[in-house]
């Protein structure tokens, strides 16, 4: 898994599934999500879905990229 640390905080880019088991395993004590999906377009009839946001505390998150053109992406299915 990637990691960046910034001023703001830390950033996760999985690189295989079992890292977004680990992160949710680790991060989730909270109790509670906060996810947002990001799309090619505003149109939900007509646009893509291109990755998944999730951050469980402020300064944290991670995206799980599932369509993006260029990259590393998860087959969707493997990760809804």
């Amino acid at each position: 898994m990637f990691k960046s640390s910034t001023n703001v905080g830390e950033y996760f880019l999985p690189t295989q599934l079992d890292d977004i088991s680990e992160y949710l395993a680790a991060y989730t004590y909270e109790g509670y999500y906060a996810i947002d999906t990001e799309t090619t377009g505003l149109n939900t009839r007509a646009c893509d879905l291109v990755g998944i946001a999730i951050s469980t505390k402020p300064g944290t998150g991670m995206y799980i990229p599932i369509g993006h053109q260029g990259g590393q992406n998860f087959q969707t299915l493997h990760v809804i």
